[in-house]
């Protein structure tokens, strides 16, 4: 995401994120050390309130990013069992726990979705 971007966002994020931001912006920093070092798309911070979970809000918030990166390799992390069993649905593998901790909560699971293979002409 460009700098551009990265402004147009800033208040929804910062609506959302409330007093959490600093905390997440922080552990994002530290994890982006243990992101592939090859070019990805990243997907950050996909997810659906409590209320909403199960009822495919997740699922069509997922496929919405995979369109944007097409062909291309992509990465996040799961929170939860229950996102990293839909993110293997959507044909990401686990690649190992993020050793940066989450307070309070799970590990992180690394999970990859290779790219498609160049087409050879």
């Amino acid at each position: 995401m460009g700098v551009k971007a990265k402004v147009a966002v800033a208040p929804q994020v910062v609506r959302l994120m409330g007093r959490r931001l600093a905390r997440k912006m922080t552990q994002g920093l530290r994890a982006s050390g243990y992101h592939p070092k090859f070019p990805h798309w990243y997907l950050y911070m996909v997810g659906a309130t409590p209320e909403s979970q199960g009822s495919g809000v997740g699922t069509a918030l997922l496929e919405h990013g995979l369109d944007r990166v097409g062909d291309d390799a992509a990465y996040l992390e799961a929170s939860t069992p229950a996102s990293a069993k839909l993110y293997e649905r959507m044909g990401f593998v686990p690649m190992g726990v993020n050793p940066i901790p989450t307070p309070g909560r799970d590990p992180e699971l690394a999970m990859w979705r290779p790219g498609a293979m160049p087409e050879q002409s």
